[in-house]
């Protein structure tokens, strides 16, 4: 989480997914506290136990690059996309663009 940053729901998610990264198949068998604060006043705690594949689910998704890869977008640039997705998201036939933003959703 330290380089994500925050990500609203998918922070807890990513969190796992470093742990996996971080620990390999160490963590086979192992239970996790997950606590998630929202806002709006809700908090929400999970537990749950690490199973055998996550070792390799954790090698294909490829944390460590895709966290290499991120690049840095100045205040503009970010809300001109924030702009853009906010349009549309409540449509049910919405898919994302891709195209623009010199290749920030590759």
């Amino acid at each position: 989480n330290r380089r994500m940053g925050g990500t609203y729901a998918s922070s807890i998610f990513i969190s796992l997914l470093g742990c996996v990264d971080a620990f390999g198949s160490s963590v086979s068998g192992r239970r996790v506290g997950v606590y998630s604060y929202g806002s709006g006043s809700t908090a929400e705690f999970f537990s749950g136990v690490f199973q055998g594949g996550a070792t390799e689910i954790a090698k294909q998704a490829n944390l460590q690059s895709k966290l290499d890869a991120r690049m840095n977008v100045d205040v503009v640039t970010y809300e001109t996309a924030e702009c853009a997705r906010s349009a549309f998201i409540d449509a049910g036939d919405y898919k994302v663009g891709t195209a623009g933003f010199d290749g920030l959703y590759e």
